[in-house]
């Protein structure tokens, strides 16, 4: 018996060398029983017996004089009490004592309910046999050997680990104290070794696997188990290819098919007898990526060949589902490839469509935006599609992405900027659609995309202590590059007939205000003074009308210049944040209140109804709502298109947050 000992604690020893900590210091042991178990007649009870020699954690639950309906009943708590996870189970010896009349068969039913409620609560019951009776309780010998019958016959239905202690005290001579059923000390010894003989050490490493997307063959995980194991799947996409059983420890060795859909998990269980480790494998989605995400072409260029750069590990498959779009190659492949695809011409207004990317159930998409055809008329501010009537239009920093709204009906969003960039759409081509474009104040470098041809470039013009200030100023209908020096008060201008030249208007506390103020199409300087409310104006038209000097406005007002009454001229305006007001100054003579919006809103009056007038307007960037109240019928329109983190790409409030401003 002395062996016995010796090979639990081998088995914990090597454990303990292969593992973060001793599987035997890692194990709470449970002792649930009678008297015997408490220890009732001898000087080391069988629990403190089995926690000397196997350096497990034990809990001592005996209780003298009760029967095995006391376990049951008491099971529950203990559980929750000590969170075994082994419970060594003892009943039987008062059941079996002068009561004829007691029900042995609900004894034992009763000792194996207790098992299986610890095997529901996740530890693992060993339930023993009683021992015999000798001496003056010999003739109670048939009830034990009946008990025991019941309890071996009930155990080996239910898979549930025995320990004959029955059997190992033989005859029972010498292992008793003189009532014939209290074992002594060298009985305890024995039902300590009998119960220790059925801990089944049982482990598998890791407990989880990931794999990649494509076909895997050749991984493992490791069995360290007492006796014969065998293994099984739940998923038809793994399969064992050695190490499927053993008889000890030993490894395990799987493949697992390409994964051509969403990440997925599977079980592989390893069972050794009523014990069952599961190894969780878990394989990512198919890579599928599509660059770039999205494109913005021209209205006329249907024989141009875009290109769409495929990453991916598997078959993919790729579809429109626009007839004006067509893939001319690539619409199908096998890893890392390219799809070319051209559109029609548009004789409307804006469209947007998608080609999507398939690996089974996994997809990416790429928005395929048109421009409508173009006008070649003067765009108006925010005006993307030249119907005459301002979109509502933002750009998201944090991912460059512009989201613009065609008549409330056709969304776009498109990737064009980056964090750091600074929305400046204007028309630079001259096709009365207004651009998206970006300036980087680190370099000076604008980056425009032009609606006409659906090109991109890049132009340096400015520096990083410069704010950049598009608009048409020598009125050739193109939109030129301008930048204003606050420090110095100093404009620079890249005019698309003028050319290069610079003018001296302004100085450090003065907020550039560009706008048409004479009418007569080219983008006009202006400053306004916060401080004072003073604006200062140099018309394109000077020297034939002088500079225009007028007060209006506050420190606390906010300047929106814009054409108001509809006459081609922009008008001297403010917006009071605090209250939400508005004050307007008509160039044709009179002037406006209105209190329109409210504190937490930004100004962005602009031309939203087709009028030819500005309509007063806010964005409401907490909730993404624009507010506009449209000049031609006075109605409110309400619409969400934006979000806390998107800022208007119209260019005075992008002017007032250079500025410090609201």
């Amino acid at each position: 018996m002395k062996m016995q000992w010796s090979k639990v604690i081998l088995i914990c020893l090597v454990w303990a060398g292969s593992t973060a900590q001793s599987v035997c210091a890692q194990i709470r042991v449970l002792c649930a029983g009678d008297s015997i178990t408490k220890g009732y007649g001898v000087d080391i009870p069988y629990p403190t017996r089995w926690s000397n020699n196997t350096g497990m954690f034990t809990i001592n639950s005996g209780v003298g004089g009760v029967w095995a309906s006391y376990g049951l009943s008491h099971i529950d708590g203990w559980l929750i009490k000590y969170a075994p996870t082994h419970v060594l189970i003892l009943y039987g010896t008062n059941d079996t004592g002068d009561h004829p009349d007691h029900d042995l068969q609900n004894a034992a039913e009763s000792v194996i309910e207790t098992a299986r409620r610890v095997r529901a609560y996740g530890a693992i019951p060993i339930v023993g046999t009683i021992p015999p009776k000798i001496g003056p309780r010999a003739y109670l010998m048939p009830r034990v050997k009946s008990f025991n019958g019941y309890l071996r016959s009930y155990a080996a239905d239910e898979g549930i680990l025995l320990a004959d202690i029955y059997a190992a005290f033989g005859s029972g001579r010498g292992l008793f104290i003189s009532d014939g059923f209290h074992p002594n000390d060298q009985g305890a010894e024995i039902i300590a070794r009998t119960f220790a003989e059925k801990i089944q050490y049982f482990s598998v490493n890791p407990t989880s696997i990931q794999v990649p997307e494509t076909e895997t063959t050749g991984q493992t995980f490791a069995v360290q188990a007492a006796t014969a194991w065998t293994t099984t799947v739940d998923q038809a996409w793994i399969t064992i290819a050695g190490g499927g059983s053993g008889t000890s420890d030993g490894a395990v060795v799987f493949n697992v098919a390409a994964n051509t859909g969403l990440a997925r998990t599977g079980t592989i269980a390893v069972a050794m007898g009523n014990l069952v480790g599961t190894v969780t494998v878990s394989q990512a989605a198919a890579t599928l990526e599509a660059r770039p995400s999205s494109f913005a072409l021209s209205s006329t260029e249907p024989a141009y060949h875009h290109q769409i750069t495929v990453t991916a590990h598997l078959p993919w498959t790729a579809t429109a589902n626009q007839p004006w779009i067509s893939i001319f190659s690539g619409s199908n492949g096998v890893g890392n490839g390219v799809t070319t695809f051209i559109v029609a011409t548009n004789g409307g207004g804006a469209r947007s469509g998608t080609i999507t990317f398939s690996i089974g159930d996994t997809v990416r998409t790429v928005t395929i935006n048109q421009w409508p055809a173009s006008t070649w008329g003067q765009a108006s501010p925010s005006d993307f599609d030249g119907n005459g009537s301002a979109e509502l239009s933002v750009f998201h920093p944090a991912t460059g992405n512009w989201y613009v709204l065609f008549g409330g009906v056709t969304r776009w969003i498109h990737a064009f900027g980056w964090a750091s960039a600074l929305p400046v759409p204007a028309d630079y081509d001259g096709d009365g659609l207004q651009d998206f474009a970006v300036y980087h104040p680190a370099t000076g470098n604008w980056y425009i995309l032009e609606s006409a041809t659906g090109h991109s470039m890049v132009i340096q013009f400015g520096w990083s202590a410069t704010v950049p200030l598009p608009g048409d100023y020598d009125g050739d209908g193109v939109a030129d590059l301008a930048v204003f020096h606050p420090a110095a008060g100093r404009w620079s201008f890249l005019c698309s007939t003028a050319g290069r030249y610079h003018v001296q208007w302004g100085w450090s506390t003065t907020v550039p205000v560009p706008a048409d103020y004479d009418g007569d199409g080219a983008t006009d300087i202006g400053v306004y003074h916060p401080a004072s409310g003073n604006w200062s104006i140099l018309p394109s038209s000077f020297p034939a009308i002088g500079p225009i000097q007028t007060n209006w406005g506050s420190a606390s007002e906010i300047p929106v210049p814009a054409d108001y009454d509809g006459d081609g001229k922009a008008d001297i305006a403010v917006f009071l944040r605090a209250t939400g007001t508005w004050r307007i100054v008509y160039s044709g003579g009179g002037n406006r209140t209105k209190a329109f919006g409210w504190s937490t809103t930004i100004p962005v009056a602009a031309d939203y109804d087709q009028d030819g007038k500005a309509d007063l307007a806010v964005y409401h960037p907490n909730s993404g709502n624009w507010h506009v109240l449209k000049s031609s019928t006075g109605g409110i329109w309400v619409n969400n298109w934006g979000c806390s983190t998107a800022k208007p790409t119209l260019l005075y409030p992008l002017i007032h947050s250079w500025f410090g401003l609201p």
